[in-house]
């Protein structure tokens, strides 16, 4: 595998702001670049985020700084993040990595004991409108996103560097992040006050029963107590590099390339991690035509074991098993905040689908 170079690496975002610092993460070296700085919206998780531009006469280029802190971050805190997971992604030898195809645009970072910093390439009009998940799928789009993900995926199969990559999302953070298990810690430790997503997660589920069949109701009560079952399938599940969230609003193409960001929930699991989680995300996309997509695709880039049909199917019920229990919150929301009844009874209908068959998979693997 051809390494990448590696981002820079600075003490902190003080020092990496320095005039000479910027220069040379600018590719301005001998120049003395202005800096202005200003705070732009983030994401869901609570991390600071600002855009900066570098001017040096009449040239400018723009990036954008992320900063993280695993005491603030309320989906750090959830899934088990101590080590700041993205900044040790970018300076490891797995982002080093990542196939040319595969676009992760982090050009330096900064770590201490309490936080992370990351300074990325803005690449922003690259990046795909999060509004498309409601819009109707671009089957062509879909098919060129989920063949990249097959790359990365082929290209990590079995990798012996997961085993060593110990700030990866442990298997049960990667499954159960999103869940009731995780979500209350949120209230035991000290965050932020400006950012109350993951509270309001956890306040979704008490919602959820109310709108499930009470036999699926149970199967997934039953395996939110005793997750040691699921948890021994997944051992003897092949593990790739999974990014963990990989939906439209972290992603874009450039130059048929796609660029892939915020690896907060990356973990050595199943690849149908990621092609779920894709298909979940994109409303009108038919998971089982990424499945397929899918599966098509790591067998062309030589990946044999998802020949073998029962292989697949471990995969595949695992993958939807985690989707499904990812992104429980986000259904529930969809039908607290639908305009009128007739969203509200698709969101009912969606969230229903979603947990049908996972329950059925639960019950009939015995998690």
């Amino acid at each position: 595998m051809a390494q990448k170079s590696p981002p820079l690496h600075f003490s902190s975002l003080d020092a990496m702001l320095e005039p000479e610092a910027l220069a040379q993460i600018a590719g301005l070296a001998g120049n003395s670049p202005t800096l202005s700085r200003g705070a732009v919206a983030g994401g869901l998780s609570g991390a600071s985020m600002e855009r900066i531009a570098v001017r040096v006469q009449d040239s400018e280029q723009r990036f954008v700084i992320k900063q993280v802190d695993p005491a603030r971050d309320w989906l750090m805190i959830a899934s088990g993040d101590t080590l700041c997971r993205e900044v040790q992604f970018a300076r490891s030898p797995l982002s080093a990595q990542l196939s040319p195809d595969i676009v992760m645009p982090v050009l330096a970072t900064a770590y201490t004991d309490h936080a992370g910093t990351l300074l990325m390439a803005d690449v922003s009009p690259a990046l795909f409108d999060a509004r498309m998940c409601y819009e109707p799928a671009d089957e062509a789009m879909a098919a060129r996103i989920v063949d990249h993900l097959a790359a990365m995926h082929a290209r990590f199969w079995e990798h012996p560097m997961l085993a060593q990559s110990e700030w990866l999302a442990t298997p049960f953070n990667a499954m159960f992040a999103l869940t009731p298990v995780r979500l209350q810690l949120l209230f035991t430790q000290e965050q932020s006050g400006e950012n109350t997503y993951g509270r309001d997660a956890l306040k979704r589920w008490f919602h959820l029963w109310h709108y499930l069949d009470p036999a699926d109701a149970a199967a997934l009560q039953h395996v939110l107590a005793h997750p040691d079952p699921i948890l021994r399938a997944l051992q003897s599940a092949p593990p790739t590099l999974a990014h963990g969230d990989a939906w439209l609003a972290n992603m874009g193409e450039d130059e048929q390339r796609l660029i892939l960001l915020d690896w907060a929930l990356a973990t050595a699991g199943p690849a149908t991690y990621d092609s779920l989680w894709f298909a979940h995300t994109w409303h009108s996309l038919d998971p089982d035509w990424v499945l397929a997509t899918h599966r098509a695709a790591l067998l062309r880039y030589g990946i044999a074991a998802v020949a073998d049909d029962a292989t697949w199917a471990l995969l595949a019920d695992l993958g939807w098993v985690r989707t499904t229990l990812m992104g429980i919150e986000w259904l529930v929301r969809e039908i607290l905040i639908s305009a009128n009844s007739q969203e509200r009874d698709k969101a009912i209908m969606r969230l229903n689908s979603w947990c049908e068959r996972a329950a059925q998979i639960i019950r009939e693997r015995g998690w």
